[in-house]
């Protein structure tokens, strides 16, 4: 560790060790082999806090499983929930392993004396900060994103830290057991995902699994108008209107033809540039979609539908054009919807 202090900003700042047991010892070790100032308070708690001047770290360690979440400035700045939520994930139970306590309090140094030397992270944090998360036997450490809000970035990089393995919000969508012609479909749990694509399969799963309306900001508020806009009635479309796209006529050609589903759609125009579609059968609501044109509208309700279908499941699906890959021109459709809404 001799290396992450060759600039440091203030080699007379005092690295403050508060913690008991085997994870504060290996990090008192650790940080008085590289820093010359150093304090130690015995608490009682498990958590392990090390700080110099403003700059806290937090760690923590059981018997098969230890953390060292991100760099934190002033310790009531921290985002106590997602502490606990990291805790809790993990399970931090048992006495340390002196192996396991060895190698958190170390990487706990090391985190907060590169912090102080003015030197990178050894983790980078686009879009999520990271947790180092280790566990023993075999012996092994990995960095970890963890999801605090506000969080900002590559939505694509952010659905992979609400789906990651050990800190995750959802579990990670799969397509094991489940067909994947002619709509992707993904599970997170037993939440259903359906897409064009295996990205789009796995969003919506995830998505369906933590019952959130999108991925960011643009999402959340396309799929929030949609909702509001799909409570309206407007004017009655001609099916000519729709059935020479390509996209909406392979999507109800599959659900009707390929999965024989006895559906009907409804297609109405709520106002220049807006339109909903709702596809039911005999008994209920099957899907909608309310999205720019007739054509958008009845793809993205029969692809829902359809995906229903594949996967041999009941109830009302919804997808929409706000995703990221498919948001073309979906600023100026929000602005359309949030007029219908006031409006109304």
């Amino acid at each position: 560790m001799s290396d992450v202090v060759a600039n440091p900003l203030d080699a007379r700042a005092t690295i403050e060790i508060k913690g008991s047991g085997p994870l504060a010892e290996a990090a008192a070790r650790a940080a008085e082999a590289v820093w010359p100032a150093i304090a130690h308070e015995q608490l009682t708690t498990r958590e392990l806090v090390l700080s110099a001047g403003h700059v806290v770290v937090l760690a923590g360690c059981g018997a098969d499983v230890g953390c060292v979440l991100p760099i934190i400035e002033e310790f009531n700045s921290f985002d106590t929930e997602a502490t606990m939520r990291t805790v809790a994930r993990l399970g931090l139970t048992g006495e340390p392993a002196p192996d396991l306590a060895a190698l958190i309090g170390s990487a706990a140094v090391r985190r907060l004396v590169r912090a102080v030397a003015g030197l990178p992270d050894p983790a980078s944090e686009t879009p999520c900060p990271k947790v180092l998360v280790a566990r023993a036997n075999p012996l092994r450490a990995t960095y970890h994103p963890v999801v605090t809000n506000p969080v900002h970035g590559d939505p694509w990089q952010l659905l992979d830290a609400l789906t990651d393995p050990e800190l995750g919000l959802a579990d990670p969508p799969t397509f094991g057991g489940l067909p994947q012609v002619p709509a992707r479909l993904a599970l997170s749990g037993d939440s259903l995902g359906i897409g064009t694509t295996a990205a789009e399969a796995r969003l919506n799963a995830a998505l369906t699994a933590l019952k959130s309306d999108g991925i960011d900001l643009l999402h959340a508020t396309g799929t929030a108008l949609r909702h509001a806009a799909f409570r309206l009635t407007g004017e009655p479309v001609d099916d000519r209107e729709w059935a020479a796209d390509p996209a909406a006529r392979k999507w109800w050609t599959a659900l009707t033809g390929r999965f024989a589903v006895p559906a009907v759609v409804y297609v109405e125009r709520l106002a220049r540039g807006a339109y909903k579609a709702e596809i039911r059968d005999s008994h209920h609501l099957v899907a909608w979609a309310v999205e720019a044109t007739a054509a958008q509208a009845v793809a993205c309700a029969a692809l829902a539908a359809t995906g229903l279908a594949q996967a041999g499941r009941d109830g009302t699906a919804h997808l929409n054009r706000a995703a990221p890959d498919q948001r073309s021109a979906e600023e100026a459709f929000q602005q359309t919807l949030a007029a219908l809404d006031d409006a109304a």
